[in-house]
């Protein structure tokens, strides 16, 4: 592929997946949106120098994925950073909340808070940014069917926690 080529895919690439990855990463960091800017360019200057070492027969959205996912990974690890969610509380409390779906949405958050960090990744991945559990799998680099009990134990966890004993929610 003829370097104009290549440039015109990943600027493609870019276009697409800028929003997903920004969004992700806006999870991730505290919904500090700065940060998850700084992160997403940071990402992406790191893909374009790789995009030599992608393989075109594998999905993009998974290799971009693995390569935020680790950046994360790098960052927290680097930064001793943990992922505080006291500001996604604050998020919730709009107007068109009520009283009740709050409590129940603070008690959701408090929850995945909770978790450990594996699963609150793989819970991110899954249903902020929507990704396959094949997806998950590729980017997190274990097995669909490893994230698919990864996923249903953390999702059984939280419903354990908000449920009261011998009722249902």
């Amino acid at each position: 592929m003829a370097k104009g080529d290549k440039d015109a895919q990943f600027l493609k690439n870019y276009q697409n997946y800028k929003n997903k990855i920004l969004n992700y990463f806006w999870y991730r960091v505290n919904f500090d949106r700065d940060l998850a800017e700084d992160l997403t360019s940071e990402i992406f200057l790191k893909a374009y120098d790789k995009y030599n070492q992608y393989d075109p027969s594998r999905p993009f959205q998974s290799w971009i994925f693995a390569i935020a996912h680790n950046h994360l990974v790098n960052f927290y690890r680097s930064s001793n950073r943990t992922i505080p969610l006291d500001e996604a509380i604050e998020i919730i409390k709009a107007d068109d909340v009520s009283l009740e779906d709050q409590f129940d949405i603070k008690r959701i958050i408090n929850e995945i808070a909770n978790l450990p960090d594996y699963q609150k990744e793989i819970l991110t991945l899954r249903y902020i940014n929507e990704l396959s559990h094949g997806e998950i799998a590729e980017i997190m680099e274990r097995d669909e069917t490893t994230i698919r009990v990864a996923i249903h134990r953390a999702l059984k966890m939280i419903k354990d926690k908000i449920t009261p004993p011998g009722g249902t929610e």
